[in-house]
């Protein structure tokens, strides 16, 4: 896997011309494979073909053209056992695990330059407590004081059980983080912060032939939705093998930006509000 037409200030100009005003990069999914020059091993970006630091290209241009910058990172790697076997299942291997995962999200928060958004995935299926959620937070803290980290430190994390009528009694975790992360669903409480992580397509979150497409309707009235709600929307869109944005995005995302121009002020910082029913296209 070579993306070589990848373009981060293309990027850019899709989600400023979007009416974005800030961006999440995926430095490490569940496969482990990081995005960045990383010390910790050398499945990477860096050292395999692409001999590239994606990461650090996408924070320059999006920084460049004056975009907050987010970085996403799965603490799950499906190649290591000892992720899945735990603190008992492997008590010899567990210790280096998380070493190993504290390393790259300290790599993370020092390498690149102040970061808006820690967006956290994958703690499944260990615990806040097993994994060490708590330090793992101070450290991002004492690193990065005024960075905004998402609830999924813990497992199963807050925005799941808004959906619950009852969800304060269903649930007895810590609260870790600072916003929820609703995912294909849009469940508001005004008491948190909260922002509804979407595909784009109907299905998958990584890029696949053949994929349907939402319309642009379908999404404009996502955003419109998290809008009525006091939230935000996190739109995703997987690129292109070669690194490229698929065209079917950039033309939805173009559609949408340039309702924006004309409808931005009942979108933008207006906070929860039903004024946003009346103007949907």
């Amino acid at each position: 896997w070579n993306p070589d037409r990848y373009d981060p200030a293309e990027w850019a100009a899709v989600a400023r011309r979007a009416g974005m005003r800030y961006a999440v990069f995926t430095t490490r999914h569940h496969d482990g494979y990081c995005l960045w020059d990383t010390r910790t091993t050398d499945y990477s970006s860096a050292c395999q073909a692409p001999k590239r630091d994606f990461v650090w290209e996408y924070v320059e241009a999006f920084r460049a053209a004056g975009l907050r910058v987010g970085l996403y990172y799965s603490l799950l790697d499906f190649r290591l056992p000892a992720w899945l076997r735990g603190p008992r299942g492997d008590p010899i291997g567990w210790p280096a695990i998380r070493q190993y995962v504290f390393e790259q999200v300290r790599q993370l928060l020092t390498q690149y330059g102040p970061i808006d958004v820690l967006w956290f995935d994958g703690l499944w299926p260990r615990s806040a407590a097993e994994f060490g959620s708590r330090e793992l937070l101070q450290m991002i803290r004492s690193l990065q004081p005024t960075i905004l980290v998402n609830d999924r430190l813990e497992w199963p994390q807050y925005s799941w059980y808004w959906q619950f009528d009852n969800w304060e009694e269903r649930y007895r975790g810590d609260f870790l983080g600072d916003f929820g992360t609703p995912e294909l669903g849009i469940y508001c409480d005004p008491r948190f912060l909260w922002e509804s992580c979407q595909t784009s397509v109907h299905r998958l979150w990584g890029y696949a032939r053949g994929e349907w497409w939402r319309t642009p309707e379908e999404l404009l009235t996502l955003l419109v939705t998290c809008a009525l709600g006091g939230g935000n929307l996190l739109l995703n869109v997987g690129p292109k093998p070669d690194g490229t944005l698929p065209p079917e995005f950039v033309e939805r995302v173009s559609l949408i930006g340039d309702w924006l121009k004309r409808h931005g002020e009942v979108i933008y910082g207006n906070g929860q509000g039903p004024v946003t029913e009346f103007i949907t296209h």
